[in-house]
């Protein structure tokens, strides 16, 4: 017999697969490239959340305006203190709306006006900052949404369109 060839018969066969260490250092990789992605998606996340709640917005001034109409109503829209709400004209005074879509909501961030609005009719101080006529007259408006990482503008023009956008504050 050969030298070699009792070796090779001799031989400590290594079991096949990994070993506990090799294991541990791909979960370790693993764990990094996933903690960077998830870094890298979350403001996607967050932007994606704040873009949604501005149109959501967005959609319920649209549904007073066709709430007015329908109705034959007028429709209005406050800035509360720490979110805003939608009134409907009734009994000669302006109530909390009743359709479940234009229910008050908080607001995380501010909401304020681009420019302070003219009160069109304004005799007493309870009157809704937007006012949506029956009439199918437009109010044109600017609304600023001021959250952490994400400003949204909605802007409603003559023709009654409305639009979300980001907004970029000038220091």
């Amino acid at each position: 017999m050969e030298p070699g060839l009792v070796t090779i018969l001799y031989a400590k066969k290594r079991p096949s697969g990994f070993t506990l260490l090799e294991v541990l250092i791909v979960i370790v990789i693993i764990a990094l490239i996933g903690t960077m992605a998830s870094n890298y998606l979350l403001p996607s996340l967050e932007q994606r959340q704040a873009r949604n709640a501005a149109q959501q917005l967005a959609d319920q001034l649209d549904f007073a305006q066709y709430q007015a109409l329908l109705n034959g109503r007028p429709y209005g829209f406050s800035l509360e203190n720490d979110g805003y709400a939608f009134y409907i004209f009734r009994q000669q005074q302006w109530l909390p709306a009743t359709e479940t879509l234009l229910s008050a909501e908080q607001i995380e961030g501010e909401l304020q006006f681009s420019a302070p609005l003219k009160a069109s009719n304004s005799t007493t101080e309870n009157n809704p900052d937007i006012i949506f006529s029956p009439m199918g007259e437009v109010s044109v408006f600017t609304l600023l949404w001021l959250r952490a990482g994400s400003n949204w503008q909605i802007t409603q023009d003559l023709k009654g369109k409305m639009q979300v956008q980001t907004w970029q504050q000038n220091d």
